[in-house]
């Protein structure tokens, strides 16, 4: 458990060596965004637990529900607080027009939210840990990038990019479908977040240049 535990915070520390070499990204903004992310998990709790729990008949009326009311509130919550961040904060105003700089820190939002989700889901299930480990890691860094980006666009008014957060809540929601059916369909559902975090970093990596609207 202990191990689990601590390589769900491998990802953070790789996001800050690799975001110090390609963006020189400041410390301050780094763990600004870390600390979002960790909020929006509380965030989500709160909205969770007030939610109210919704009956249907049939079982898969049920799954579709629990998977959008997760992929709802987490990506909602991440949404919100990363929109007070760059309204709030001068660090992140400087960087309105750098959109890969608000996706960076969305990137880094979400894979705190991961690092805590999987941190306690490994104290509370040692077996449920490694898949966590292995697929949330790159779901919640992709959606982070998203939402980000929405976040961004509500700030400066640029809101055909909003669209970015519906993309975020469709990923969320098909993971959350596929992913406890086990075999081929977790299979899939991993595939499906490591190639949408991939897309995530491309757009990074390339939007000073090419201008892109979104990954």
């Amino acid at each position: 458990m202990i191990p689990v535990i601590l390589l769900s915070f491998l990802p953070l520390a790789a996001a800050w060596f690799g975001l110090r070499r390609a963006m020189t990204i400041s410390a301050i903004v780094f763990f600004t965004a870390l600390s979002a992310g960790i909020l929006s998990l509380a965030l989500a709790a709160v909205a969770q637990s007030i939610l109210p729990q919704v009956e249907f008949n049939m079982t898969q009326d049920r799954l579709l529900l629990n998977a959008l009311r997760t992929s709802l509130t987490e990506e909602g919550s991440r949404f919100t607080i990363m929109a007070l961040l760059f309204a709030a904060l001068p660090l992140f105003k400087n960087h309105e027009a750098d959109e890969s700089m608000n996706a960076a820190a969305g990137m880094i939002a979400g894979l705190a939210f991961a690092a805590v989700e999987t941190a306690s889901l490994a104290a509370a299930s040692p077996l449920a840990g490694p898949v966590r480990l292995i697929s949330a890691v790159f779901l919640h860094a992709a959606c982070g990038i998203r939402g980000a980006l929405a976040a961004s666009a509500v700030i400066t008014r640029k809101f055909s990019r909003v669209s970015n957060l519906v993309l975020a809540v469709a990923l969320h929601t098909v993971y959350n479908l596929m992913t406890p059916r086990g075999g081929l369909f977790t299979i899939i559902a991993i595939l499906l977040a490591v190639t949408s975090f991939a897309s995530g970093l491309r757009f990074m990596n390339g939007q000073k240049n090419s201008g892109a609207s979104g990954p």
